[in-house]
């Protein structure tokens, strides 16, 4: 039964964050259903812009947002 509520678990967790490409090429990640709305430019979460590659191996920006419920030390 462990195996099935870790499964259980381990689905709901990939449902709290959201990524999208936008136009330019930006990718951003952030929690779906936080505290707050968080926004592309200004957002008050603090959000960490990383280089990453994207499937065709190609150099992207990440923008990585953080949620202010601490959904991220739960998920770990």
């Amino acid at each position: 039964m462990r195996w099935l509520k870790d499964f259980y678990r381990f689905r709901i967790q990939r449902l709290y964050w959201i990524t999208i490409q936008h136009d330019d090429g930006t990718i951003h990640r952030y929690p779906n259903r936080d505290l707050i709305r968080h926004e592309l430019t200004g957002c008050p979460c603090g959000p960490a812009d990383l280089l990453a590659h994207d499937e065709t191996g190609s150099d992207v920006w990440l923008t990585d947002h953080h949620s202010l419920d601490a959904r991220e030390g739960r998920e770990r």
